[in-house]
């Protein structure tokens, strides 16, 4: 079949079952399905270009996703998520870092906050800082902050889920029988995880959970025997200096958190230091250690 040159579609194309659609005029420029060709061509290329530039600024890993989950998350978007979430996170540090005394950071807050801040967007750095005690931080940092607290969701579900395996298995419940066998900054973290997270469930109003995390840290911070301390009946530690005081810390912390939680819910202690079985030996807090310490 010949074209008759009639335009816009010449009559034998018009006529056809769908074989002929696209009619070609000398002096016309493309025809839309070249324009079309044309356009997927220059998007393959961007993507080809993208998918070099993430392979590169990832070292070549690869980033899996189901397939069968809607939206369906790319690569870029993946990545892009990541390191928007990283600088948000220092945003939150930041935000926390004016704040923390106020609500029972005893941990050297210098040096959590360089490592935390030595982390990179694809999650190298130096340990040891927990995901929790991270995550925690963050979500506290997001609450306090004015531009970050639409990630503050995102940190309350990453913080009460990495918190039950911060030492290695679930703490479902109050018993923690097995925190003598964890390394000491391990069970600091965990016990500055629950103090922070139950002050933050008391601000929102989430007075179960935070309950729960006032009786772990309790059960921590008895089952070190942090309330013994210097005791004539303890074997003493090697612990000194910083690592002391912060157990020394802790433990008031803890204490304090504890007496103030029983008087506002109008039930008893769970941390009875007035019977002689549960009598305090530990000195009182070293108030100011971090900042005698690194003035």
């Amino acid at each position: 079949q010949k074209c008759d040159g009639a335009f816009p579609r010449c009559s034998n194309c018009e006529h056809s079952t769908g074989r002929f659609r696209d009619c070609e005029y000398p002096g016309r420029g493309v025809s839309q399905i070249e324009h079309l060709e044309q356009q997927i061509s220059e998007l393959e290329s961007r993507i080809q270009e993208r998918e070099a530039s993430i392979a590169k600024n990832t070292g070549g890993n690869v980033f899996l996703h189901d397939p069968y989950l809607a939206p369906a998350v790319t690569r870029a978007q993946s990545i892009q998520s990541m390191v928007t979430l990283y600088y948000e996170s220092r945003a939150s540090l930041s935000a926390f870092i004016p704040y923390a005394n106020d609500i029972g950071f005893f941990l050297d807050l210098t040096k959590i906050s360089t490592t935390i801040l030595s982390i990179s967007p694809q999650g190298t750095g130096s340990p040891p800082v927990t995901p929790a005690l991270m995550h925690v931080i963050f979500l506290w940092g997001s609450r306090l902050s004015r531009q970050a607290t639409f990630l503050e969701p995102e940190f309350l579900s990453r913080a009460t889920k990495s918190v039950l395996y911060i030492l290695s298995h679930p703490t479902t419940t109050p018993a923690i029988s097995a925190a003598s066998n964890h390394p000491d900054w391990k069970v600091l973290e965990a016990i500055q995880s629950h103090v922070l997270l139950a002050h933050y469930f008391s601000h929102t109003g989430r007075k179960l959970e935070g309950k729960n995390s006032v009786n772990i840290a309790t059960s921590l911070v008895l089952g070190t025997r942090m309330h013994r301390i210097r005791s004539e009946e303890t074997l003493q530690t090697h612990l000194q200096g910083e690592k002391e005081a912060q157990r020394i810390n802790a433990f008031w912390v803890v204490l304090a958190l504890n007496s103030c939680w029983a008087a506002v819910e109008g039930h008893g202690s769970s941390l009875p230091y007035w019977i002689p079985g549960m009598r305090v030996d530990t000195p009182w807090p070293q108030v100011n250690y971090y900042y005698q310490s690194h003035k």
